[in-house]
């Protein structure tokens, strides 16, 4: 009620973030103290939502001094977080692993940037209804669809050559290119860098029908009234942190190999005493255990756990 300058999707974003963290967070907390579990999976995405908004003035605080509202709304959000991590360590101790991580940072937006339009991409394609698309700042990643039972390759092929023929009316230059994926899918990105003139005056050609450029391309991430804007996007650099037995201390992994979100999962297999298995885009994160742990914990795998290969090692080890 104290925050009246944050309006609109700010507000409402603000206002069910705060509650869902704290609701969510104690009802998860109060379930775990009488339960007896392996492995807890704590999951926070409030942080994500509040930061796109208010990542500016959050920054803008620490160097005029004082806090603005956002800075105050993220300092609020983060020590309610630090509490509930705070109880979770104390249900569980010191004799147990903690994994700190995120699937992303945060960035300001730059203010000439640009994202797809993802409706008009689809209303083009012929394939729309057999494919997951999402975009990031001016990238856009595409997927087949779990429930498509056709061949997910020849589709993604057929789509690629869709966006290839997308071309400038006044030069019949490809404007998009895409590329393969390592963990599957394609991404699709612009061929230059464009300006709010280059929205007015360009034009892109497909299927002999034409289109202005700002059809295809967006210059905001919410094409709202200006306080509903968003100052931030992911960033590729993210947050590690691993603490726990047979874990090295003040190991500083910045500018070693990098660390991937594929890379948790062969990493907390390790720890059940579970392989990885040939399949996995991800690898163990060796770097990060004693001497000592990998003597006794030395990474194996195995060909795949998916369900309907006749291989599949079984494990006497059983996760709760």
């Amino acid at each position: 009620r104290n925050l009246g300058i944050v309006k609109s999707i700010k507000r409402r974003s603000l206002t069910r973030s705060m509650l869902k963290r704290q609701i969510f967070g104690k009802v998860f907390l109060h379930k775990l103290e009488s339960s007896q579990t392996d492995f807890v999976c704590f999951y926070i995405a409030e942080s994500d939502h509040l930061q796109h908004f208010f990542w500016d003035e959050f920054f803008d605080s620490l160097k005029i001094g004082r806090k603005a509202v956002g800075a105050t709304v993220l300092c609020k959000l983060f020590s309610i977080i630090d509490d509930q991590i705070g109880h979770l360590i104390s249900l569980y101790g010191n004799h147990s692993r903690y994994l700190v991580l995120s699937d992303h940072g945060m960035k300001s937006v730059n203010k000439n940037s640009y994202s797809f339009n993802t409706k008009f991409i689809l209303e083009l394609s012929q394939y729309s209804n057999f494919l997951d698309i999402w975009k990031e700042g001016n990238l856009l990643y595409v997927n087949v669809d779990e429930s498509y039972v056709g061949d997910s390759e020849r589709l993604l092929e057929n789509f690629c050559r869709e966006v290839s023929s997308i071309k400038y009316s006044h030069n019949n230059n490809p404007v998009l290119s895409v590329r393969r994926n390592t963990i599957g899918g394609i991404t699709v990105f612009t061929n230059s860098k464009f300006s709010i003139e280059d929205m007015k005056n360009l034009e892109i050609i497909k299927d002999d029908s034409s289109y202005p450029l700002s059809e295809l391309l967006i210059f905001s991430l919410f094409e709202k009234d200006f306080e509903d804007k968003a100052t931030a996007v992911h960033s590729s650099e993210g947050v590690f942190i691993a603490q726990g037995p047979g874990i090295k201390s003040n190991l500083d992994l910045r500018g070693e190999q990098a660390i991937k979100d594929v890379d948790i999962v062969p990493t907390v297999l390790n720890m059940f005493g579970l392989p990885s298995a040939n399949d996995f885009d991800g690898r163990f994160l060796k770097e990060i255990f004693t001497e000592e742990y990998l003597k006794k914990n030395s990474p194996s795998k195995i060909p795949t756990y998916e369900k309907n290969d006749k291989k599949l090692a079984k494990s006497k080890t059983s996760v709760k």
